[in-house]
């Protein structure tokens, strides 16, 4: 399973007719599937925990209880926190 995350502003949105954070783009693609989690408006850790939760969810149909909830959401923290944009690499002049 591999994910994808895209961003899309607002407008763009409401034009679309998307008005909430949604994750229902699945695909097969060599054999696996990949899920693209759309987020409307401003990306924020909160808003990727919850698109994972509803991930498993609505996708995988798993009824979680709050502990694994909170789990999964403390997992996707982590790992936003070790990753590192473009901004954070500046060159050094």
């Amino acid at each position: 399973m591999h994910d994808t995350k895209e961003r899309l502003s607002l407008t763009a949105a409401s034009l679309l007719s998307i008005l909430e954070m949604t994750s229902v783009w699945k695909t097969r693609r060599g054999g696996e599937y990949r899920y693209e989690l759309w987020v409307v408006g401003e990306p924020t850790d909160e808003v990727y925990s919850a698109l994972a939760v509803s991930l498993f969810k609505d996708s995988f149909g798993l009824s979680l209880e709050q502990e694994e909830a909170k789990r999964v959401k403390d997992i996707v923290a982590i790992k936003l926190a070790m990753t590192l944009t473009a901004k954070e690499r500046k060159p050094k002049h």
